[in-house]
């Protein structure tokens, strides 16, 4: 199977991010000035205006907030994937700090296991064209216990 994502075109403010990525830890922006995260980076902080903001690794850890799974093509490319799930995690780090990704295949499919709040934990053997494409996995109750 074939799969052409869309894959990004790095930034001076994203490149830090595949970086960290491609090193297996998730790094979110975060502003020096008020201590707000944010996601996706941008070159200053809408919370108080400052561009002091850096990269900091994050726990990698939080809530599934949403998700659907698509069955038609939405996305070029995407077609022989179908279907497959859009998720929508709230890190742990900050309320309202959303991260956005697919699970492509029939492991990230099963969604009779999914529930709104559910523990999530990122994961980084996603990798496409170069790139590490951060995935989340839902942390079932005997993972969380080791």
């Amino acid at each position: 199977m074939t799969i052409r994502r869309i894959l990004p075109a790095p930034s001076p403010f994203t490149q830090p991010f595949w970086d960290a990525a491609a090193e297996g830890t998730l790094v979110i922006q975060r502003c020096a000035d008020c201590g707000r995260y944010q996601h996706p980076p941008r070159p200053l902080c809408p919370g108080c205006g400052s561009v002091a903001v850096a990269f900091e690794p994050v726990s990698g850890e939080g809530r599934l907030w949403s998700w659907t799974v698509l069955h038609h093509k939405v996305v070029a490319g995407m077609e022989e994937a179908l279907p497959y799930a859009c998720l929508v995690v709230e890190l742990v780090e900050q309320p309202g700090l959303f991260f956005v990704t697919d699970r492509i295949g029939t492991d990230g499919i099963d969604s009779s296991q999914w529930r709104l709040g559910a523990p999530v934990r990122a994961r980084f053997d996603c990798v496409v064209d170069g790139f590490v494409l951060p995935q989340f996995d839902i942390v079932f109750k005997e993972e969380v216990a080791s």
